[in-house]
């Protein structure tokens, strides 16, 4: 079943057929298209990006059903391959070649979506990352460990990534922490504006707004059905992640991940990405207060029992944070699976897809998107 679309691929619920686009719609974004990208964020944007470099003469369209392009737009902005802690607990599922596999893959998808877009494009800033830790046991495993995996990633860096922070600026209440200066942090703003601006730039259309309804298969490719009305391309990728199952039977599923964001913090003194409790919690300084997140490990009963518990993290561990509220909070959604490998394939004839980035979708997206690309 997984390699198999569903009902080819998915029976719209509508009774009856959208009103239709304007003749104007019809010949300026969808006459004779030769590929189209479902989704807008980076998976989808770096598809649709080397399609038009491997096929300078297609039609290539992006469509994504949010109105802001995708759930790119709401993540965190962590430029990361992973911290100790959480190599360590995939190093026990999936072995050590695999663990350092995927972070090769996540180093080179963050250097080719730096590459693609420039640093200062993107707001990138080389900031390190810092673990802390509030669980002793954990802290002693991750030290004892920490040569080991250092060795096991120093052909993928070509340097041993972590060390023991002696001196954890921005910290309390913590019982060790452990740096790693190749992390980075970037504005997931500034990031999408720059893809999408790219795309312009190489005549490639993105469609915001409109959701897919319907994908049919037709003996000259696939009628996408819209609630604008339908249309025909020969060639279909879906970059869609947490939400695919609507399409294809696949193993992704969508996880909500909580993000708040604090009222101006004077006293606020951490200067790098944080990862606690692996990679389950993380924060970052934005704009002179603090941005934290996750706690989907916590199984909290609703969202406002986890915001309440993640500001309490940071009341408890942060230096500066200690009388912080929040300003704004949002939801996003990571695909996951059984693993964090993620899912790039041909399905059917004419159709393909990139799915599951497992919450790593900034290192991974561009790089995933390319080798969709590289396959239709």
């Amino acid at each position: 079943m997984a390699d198999k679309p569903k009902n080819s691929v998915f029976q719209s619920k509508r009774t009856t057929p959208g009103p239709g686009f304007s003749i104007w719609e019809r010949e300026t974004w969808f006459r004779e298209v030769d590929a189209v990208v479902v989704g807008a964020g980076l998976v989808g944007m770096g598809c649709a990006l080397q399609l038009r470099r491997k096929h300078p003469d297609w039609n290539v369209v992006v469509m994504d059903q949010h109105p802001m392009g995708g759930a790119s737009t709401r993540n965190a902005g962590f430029a990361c391959f992973g911290s100790v802690s959480e190599l360590l607990d995939d190093w026990d599922t999936l072995g050590e070649r695999a663990v350092v596999d995927l972070v090769d893959m996540r180093w080179q998808g963050l250097a080719l979506l730096r590459d693609t877009l420039g640093d200062a494009a993107m707001g990138y800033q080389a900031s390190g990352s810092v673990e802390a830790f509030t669980d002793a046991g954990l802290f002693q495993r991750c030290v004892s460990q920490m040569d080991r995996v250092n060795e096991a990633l120093m052909p993928v860096f070509g340097e041993a990534p972590f060390k023991l922070a002696s001196d954890p600026s921005g910290l309390v209440d913590v019982c060790g922490a452990i740096e790693c200066l190749l992390e980075g942090a970037l504005d997931t703003g500034q990031t999408i504006d720059a893809f999408r601006q790219k795309l312009r730039d190489e005549g490639i259309r993105v469609v915001l707004g409109l959701s897919l309804e319907g994908l049919r298969r037709k003996s000259e490719g696939w009628t996408l059905e819209t609630p604008m009305g339908s249309f025909l391309s020969p060639r279909v990728a879906l970059a869609t992640n947490a939400l695919s199952r609507r399409w294809l039977d696949v193993d992704v599923h969508p996880v909500a991940n909580h993000v708040l964001v604090t009222q101006p913090l004077p006293d606020l003194t951490l200067r790098q990405t944080l990862h606690h409790d692996r990679g389950y919690v993380y924060a970052r300084p934005v704009h002179g207060r603090l941005m934290i997140g996750g706690g989907r490990h916590w199984a909290c009963t609703d969202e406002t029992a986890t915001l309440e518990r993640l500001l309490g993290w940071a009341r408890r561990h942060v230096a500066g944070a200690e009388q912080a509220g929040i300003d704004h909070h949002w939801t996003g959604h990571l695909g996951i699976g059984e693993n964090r490998w993620p899912v790039v394939k041909q399905v059917e004839n004419g159709l393909w897809c990139a799915v599951r980035m497992g919450g790593m979708g900034v290192a991974i997206g561009c790089a995933m998107g390319k080798k969709l690309a590289d396959m239709m």
